[in-house]
């Protein structure tokens, strides 16, 4: 098997593992263009010198982020090939530096209050708008985890939503949101098993109606727009402002289970991030 050969079979088990799809996409693209730059064709001719050259000359062309990307997708393709008994380079040789990030600010419970203000009427849009936001601000989604729900996540009579993906977890509901969410898909006619879908007058043209990562922040940027919020609120921020009252609240395994992180280091950053 070649290179490229490997490369396909990793992205399905990384889909099979329960990656987001964005994050397979970016996968995808950052090891192509590896390919596409080094012209390697078999595992055994990866060594640390072709590596480091093609991050060195990376570098200099993207951001540090996107460099960290490349990164992370060579580590975990080394470490997948390894895995699978095909003789190449150790994932090891490929240090990921850890970048200095600015915390996000948590948003005030007043901001909270106008962003979910803003969404009125019973328009079908509005119906699951109004049940994005709840999700997002209730439970501290990621988007990609909103996006892979089905309408079978949701149990009403026990108030909670189930979470699938590497981070499979149970979170609860409050009554207003479970209403939200059964009023919104009671709502719908169609017959797509996504929890969260796209509505209007051309998507008889797709394969799927269930919403874009990309669809969902701009849902929450157009909200905040016209709630009239000067801060600038996105699902992330959403996310950092329940991260920082439930670990006001909740003992870190605990947080950890529900932030649905891995490993208890991730929740510990977050934790010296919001005292």
């Amino acid at each position: 098997m070649t290179l490229f050969d490997h490369l396909e079979a990793f992205l399905d088990a990384c889909v099979l593992d329960g990656r987001g799809p964005t994050t397979v996409r970016n996968y995808r693209s950052a090891l192509q263009q590896f390919l596409r730059s080094t012209k390697l064709r078999s595992p055994a001719r990866l060594s640390a010198a072709i590596v480091d050259q093609y991050l060195s000359g990376a570098a200099a062309s993207v951001t540090p982020a996107t460099l960290q990307l490349h990164r992370s997708a060579l580590r975990s393709w080394l470490r997948y090939l390894r895995g699978v008994g095909v003789t190449t380079l150790s994932p090891k040789v490929v240090v990921r530096p850890r970048l200095a990030v600015r915390p996000l600010s948590a948003l005030e419970p007043l901001v909270l209050q106008k962003l979910l203000a803003s969404v009125t009427g019973t328009s079908l849009l509005a119906l699951r708008d109004r049940a994005v936001l709840l999700l997002l601000i209730e439970t501290g989604l990621r988007v990609s985890e909103l996006t892979t729900c089905n309408r079978d996540a949701i149990n009403g009579r026990h108030q909670h939503l189930s979470v699938c993906g590497r981070c499979p977890r149970t979170l609860s509901l409050s009554a207003a949101a479970v209403q939200a969410i059964t009023t919104y898909v009671a709502a719908r006619t169609d017959i797509d098993p996504a929890l969260i879908v796209r509505h209007g007058t051309n998507v008889r043209s797709v394969r799927t109606l269930r919403l874009s990562s990309r669809s969902i922040e701009r849902l929450v940027s157009a909200r905040a727009r016209m709630a009239g919020l000067p801060d600038r609120v996105t699902p992330e921020r959403l996310r950092a402002t329940y991260t920082q009252q439930l670990l006001a609240s909740t003992p870190l395994p605990v947080a950890q289970q529900q932030l649905g992180h891995l490993h208890e280091t991730s929740t510990r950053r977050r934790l010296s991030t919001s005292e």
